[in-house]
């Protein structure tokens, strides 16, 4: 389920970074664990994300609790888009 989903992956984090803290979360596409279930997801924009909590909601995603935990957030979404742009498709 979410949650689990949700804690699943940031125990992994958490036990990867050995005590060190996070440098950078990157995410690339629209997984419901990445995302969250909150509305306020659809208001990110691409690209790196502020350091301000955009979402407190119990259906936030870990791209939301990355950057409330100070975590410097890339959000990457819609990644075929972004190659048509740059002509790299």
């Amino acid at each position: 389920d979410f949650e689990s989903a949700i804690r699943i992956r940031l125990e992994a984090f958490d036990a990867a970074r050995g005590g060190r803290p996070i440098a950078a979360f990157v995410n690339v596409g629209g997984s419901e664990a990445a995302l969250g279930r909150s509305p306020a997801i659809l208001t990110v924009q691409n690209g790196w994300l502020g350091n301000a909590p955009f979402d407190s909601s119990p259906g936030r995603g870990l791209v939301a609790r990355m950057v409330e935990q100070g975590v410097p957030v890339l959000h990457i979404l819609n990644v075929r888009g972004l190659a048509a742009r740059w002509g790299i498709l």
